[in-house]
């Protein structure tokens, strides 16, 4: 690195921008080598530093190394964040797997964590497209229950989930916003 012969040390978030940067572009080698210096040099990673890499092999489908990541940063003492369990959650209902994002959102809760509005529309995504259609519901009545306003992705992605076998949970959707009750 052309800091390191200038002289200067970069600190836990240069090291984190370099990992982000070397992920986004798939060079996941090339990345867990810059984590490794990152360490050998005494730097301990950030939950940012793990979210990253748990995020790079979520958006790869590989879950079995995102949760190697994410394990190792259990045992390293690192505590996940809401942006470590929105990528699990994120990824689990991609693939069909909500019944366990389900585990992580329980444990955000657990961890004094509270889910926020993305938290909420992946799971409501993830639902609908399952065909879990009391679920989706529930959990938009739960969002308004915490005080969260649902966003425009949220109210499309549960809008879009109803079908013509499912229009009774639309019309009781609709007049719940429309008529706020």
């Amino acid at each position: 690195m052309k800091m390191v012969s200038d002289g200067l040390q970069p600190d836990c978030i240069t090291y984190t921008c370099l990992i982000h940067a070397h992920c986004e572009r798939g060079l996941l080698r090339e990345a867990r080598k810059i984590f490794n210096g990152m360490v050998s040099s005494g730097l301990p990673p950030s939950v940012v530093t793990y979210t990253v890499f748990i995020h790079a092999y979520c958006k790869r489908g590989n879950l079995y190394s995102a949760y190697g990541w994410f394990r190792k940063m259990l045992e390293k003492g690192v505590e996940p964040n809401e942006v470590t369990y929105n990528v699990l959650i994120h990824a689990l209902c991609r693939m069909g797997r909500t019944h366990l994002a389900y585990h992580h959102f329980h444990e955000m809760l657990e961890r004094g964590l509270a889910p926020n509005k993305y938290t909420y529309a992946l799971l409501i995504d993830g639902n609908c497209k399952e065909g879990n259609w009391e679920d989706a519901i529930r959990l938009y009545f739960e969002m308004h229950q915490n005080a969260i306003p649902p966003d425009d992705c949220t109210q499309y992605a549960l809008f879009k989930g109803f079908d013509e076998g499912h229009m009774h949970h639309a019309i009781e959707y609709l007049e719940n916003v429309v008529l706020g009750e």
